[in-house]
């Protein structure tokens, strides 16, 4: 949960996106469930997906940005195209810095699906914009 509060203080513009609550039976989206990262880290929803547009990280507000919510883990994912400037992705680093800082047992893990070399690749780019080795996960 201290990631997703950490990302909600960056004021998202929550997407209509909807994960099922298993409880209700029934699709519902942040706008109803705002409890929606409490729901995932307590195995009510064994996933949510939600979206968020806008987050404003160090005065650049970020193109949608995507995410399923674990119980121990977020994964976000994007979709490429021009509204991913320079600008954009330098703060989207910015945004994973924060969240390894908001809890000491935070990693980043690059998607085992990519090939080996698009692996290495971000993970050296993540080393050279200054993440720390021991936090990025093999």
């Amino acid at each position: 949960m201290h990631c997703f509060d950490a990302i909600q203080r960056h004021g998202p513009q929550w997407s209509n996106r909807t994960f099922f609550l298993e409880d209700e039976g029934r699709d519902v989206t942040v706008h109803e469930r705002p409890d929606v990262a409490s729901l995932a880290a307590s195995g009510a929803v064994p996933v949510a997906c939600v979206g968020a547009r806008d987050l404003e990280i160090h005065g650049t507000k970020l193109p949608l940005v995507e995410m399923f919510l674990y119980p121990s883990e977020i994964q976000f994912f994007w979709w490429p195209g021009p509204a991913w400037t320079p600008a954009c992705t330098q703060a989207f680093l910015g945004l994973l810095a924060e969240l390894l800082d908001s809890t000491a047992v935070s990693q980043l893990r690059v998607d085992p699906r990519y090939p080996e070399s698009s692996r290495r690749r971000l993970r050296d780019a993540l080393a050279a914009a200054g993440f720390p080795p021991s936090r990025l996960a093999a």
